[in-house]
C-alpha cells in the first residue's frame, strides 16, 4: 500500500542521517546539525533553508534513541508525546497515522509559543526502524502552510537503510 513511485534522489539534496536519509526541497537547504547545540543528547540532524536556525522559516529535526526492543510504534506513542509536551508546554493533538519511507508512524500537532514569544507550529511524527525510535519533527510559524507543505514533500523522499 502506498505510493510505489521511485524518488528521484540527488546527491547534492541528500541529508544522511543514521540509518535513513531524505531530499531537500531546493539548494537553500543545509544540514546546520553542526551548528546545533545537542541539549537533549537525541538530536541525529537537524536541517533548514539558509544558514541559521534561528533566522530559517521552518526547521526539520530528526531526533533518534533506542526503541527498547518495541516493534509497535504505537506502544511508545503515550511515552513520547508526554516528552514533547514537557519540552513544549504545548498540547500534543493526534493526527492520522501514514507512513514514511514505508514505516508505520504515528503523528501530533503542538502549537504553542517560544520563549521569544513567537508562535510556533510542530508537525511531529514517530516511527520505529531497527532497533531505533525516530521522531521527526517540522517547525514553523504558525499560519505558514507553505513550509508545511514542504515538510510533508520532505517526508515523501525518506529512505530508511
Amino acid at each position: 500500500p502506498g505510493s510505489t513511485t521511485p524518488v528521484t534522489t540527488d546527491p547534492a539534496l541528500t541529508l544522511q542521517g543514521s540509518g535513513y536519509s531524505y531530499q531537500f526541497p531546493n539548494e537553500d537547504w543545509k544540514d546546520l546539525t553542526a551548528d546545533t547545540p545537542d541539549t537533549s543528547g537525541t538530536i541525529d540532524t537537524i536541517a533548514a533553508p539558509g544558514n541559521s536556525i534561528t533566522t530559517a522559516r521552518g526547521n526539520i529535526l530528526v531526533e533518534t534513541s533506542s526503541a527498547y526492543g518495541e516493534t509497535d510504534v504505537n506502544n511508545l506513542k503515550d511515552q513520547w508525546k508526554t516528552v514533547l509536551q514537557d519540552s513544549t508546554g504545548g498540547n500534543p493533538v493526534d493526527l492520522e497515522p501514514r507512513t514514511i519511507g514505508g514505516k508505520e508512524a504515528v503523528g501530533v500537532e503542538i502549537k504553542w509559543t517560544n520563549a521569544n514569544d513567537f508562535a510556533v507550529h510542530q508537525i511531529a511524527y514517530l516511527v520505529i526502524s531497527g532497533d531505533e525510535q525516530y521522531s521527526i519533527t517540522g517547525s514553523f510559524s504558525q499560519g505558514d502552510s507553505g513550509f508545511q507543505d514542504t515538510f510533508y514533500s520532505v517526508l515523501d523522499t525518506w529512505a530508511w537503510e
